[in-house]
């Protein structure tokens, strides 16, 4: 998976685009499901809980953008420093 077309992706949805968000969804759907069912080993709950997941996960996209690109640049500040250290 590309994290270019991922944080494209992540803005059409946070704009509205429900094609994006069903995309997204696709895209991790499986492995966060099976995530969740190990946890609860339930099926009912799993599905609870994936739905929910899923919501809540939406109704943060406004923040994401904004935490990954904070993060990224916090490691891209860190990355000459590493280097160094190693020298």
């Amino acid at each position: 998976m590309d994290d270019v077309e991922e944080g494209r992706l992540v803005e059409q949805a946070r704009s509205g685009d429900l094609e994006a968000s069903n995309e997204l969804i696709r895209r991790h759907r499986d492995r966060i499901y099976r995530t969740i069912q190990r946890f609860t080993r339930n099926q009912s709950d799993a599905d609870d809980l994936f739905q929910e997941t899923f919501l809540r996960a939406f109704k943060e996209l406004g923040s994401f953008g904004r935490r990954s690109r904070a993060r990224e640049q916090s490691r891209a500040k860190r990355k000459p420093q590493e280097k160094n250290a190693l020298s």
